[in-house]
């Protein structure tokens, strides 16, 4: 009896894993490093001095994150695919970015080329090409016009009334693979900490676990690149995951720095604007302390730029590779190594999302070692 429970033991992994990354449709991970963001029905933040945020970030659902930002590179791909139905969207720098120029006729696909040395910055772009970069994951990265404008958000909606208001729809379909995220999915990924309080989960007011603003510097002696670029230079290289220690309690990184990141909240009665959380490489030395806290949030309008970004929400039923914990689409002993490192913590590596990385975890990865599908 004792040795068939210690089968039991061992196998039930395998066949919790097997259902949680093929049952249902399969979600691709492309090339994002995922972070599972767990604890369904989580205690909502408290609330600032005056009730500011009370009550959000309690979410009934799991999902999942990319751990940084999009790079430039990842949205090379995009904009060479969606250039030829740009329009005269195709030589927008809500829809380049800044980092990736035109050295040709705008929406001929090899027109654009990334900016040598930007290749893993995070890059920028308007709401209403991020709601297109996202209807195109979630139909399968197609090349047809309908791929990118539909499926997560109808863009037919993205008009304006006589009266200034904006019809763009409001939240994104509920059966989306892929999409925008909600300020609360934004908040609860970097903020909330599951194993604060006794295990009765709790709220940071900063993106690294801590209630205290982080130090900007270089990787090694700096904990963040916020208003690293506030002069008319870089002061040190900006890329994605230079802080690989400096995490949300879940295991994202760059909640600080990089990009302001795009969420879904509407920003304004006239629903020109959607919110923006956290600081950029050009916040400046004092404000990037008040934009990285829970309480702040900025916003922008739908068509602009100006140096906003966006982290990646998915879906988590279907994914086909949660073990893939550093998204070289290959499970291997890098990927050990990271589970490793995490052990004992809520991630990443928590492929069964019960709040610890451990021997349930080890098994997962195990059983799918080697390739994704």
């Amino acid at each position: 009896m004792h040795s068939e429970w210690n089968l039991l033991a061992w196998a039930w992994p395998v066949a919790f894993l097997t259902f949680f990354a093929h049952g249902g449709e399969d979600i691709p991970d492309y090339d994002f490093a995922w972070v599972v963001i767990c604890d369904p029905g989580n205690r909502g933040f408290e609330g600032g001095p005056v009730g500011q945020l009370a009550g959000r970030g309690s979410l009934d659902y799991i999902y999942r994150f990319s751990q940084t930002e999009v790079t430039v590179s990842q949205w090379f791909e995009f904009v060479q695919a969606y250039a030829p139905y740009a329009g005269d969207k195709a030589d927008d720098k809500a829809f380049t970015g800044f980092f990736i120029s035109i050295v040709g006729p705008p929406g001929n696909p090899s027109s654009y080329q990334i900016v040598p040395g930007f290749e893993n910055y995070p890059t920028d772009m308007s709401w209403r090409i991020a709601a297109r970069y996202v209807n195109w994951l979630h139909n399968g990265k197609e090349n047809t016009s309908e791929a990118f404008e539909t499926g997560v958000f109808d863009t037919s909606t993205f008009t304006v009334n006589g009266d200034g208001t904006y019809n763009d729809q409001v939240t994104h379909s509920p059966d989306a693979t892929f999409w925008i995220p909600t300020l609360d999915e934004w908040i609860k990924g970097v903020y909330y900490d599951p194993d604060a309080n006794g295990g009765e989960g709790g709220w940071w007011h900063h993106p690294d676990s801590s209630d205290t603003p982080l130090i900007v510097g270089p990787p090694g002696k700096g904990e963040t690149n916020a208003s690293a670029w506030a002069g008319a230079v870089p002061a040190f290289p900006l890329g994605v995951g230079f802080y690989p220690e400096i995490q949300s309690p879940w295991g994202l990184l760059d909640g600080s720095g990089g990009m302001r990141e795009w969420t879904e909240e509407i920003a304004n009665s006239l629903h020109s604007q959607r919110k923006t959380k956290g600081s950029s490489f050009f916040s400046d030395d004092f404000s990037y302390q008040w934009e990285d806290g829970i309480l702040t949030s900025q916003s922008a309008f739908v068509w602009t730029a100006g140096l906003r970004g966006l982290r990646v929400a998915s879906a988590v039923l279907g994914s086909t590779c949660l073990a893939d914990l550093d998204g070289d689409t290959v499970v291997g002993i890098l990927d050990f190594l990271d589970l490793l490192a995490a052990w004992g913590t809520p991630g990443p590596g928590d492929i069964d999302c019960d709040g610890t990385v451990g021997i349930v975890d080890f098994l997962a990865m195990l059983s799918v070692w080697g390739p994704c599908p």
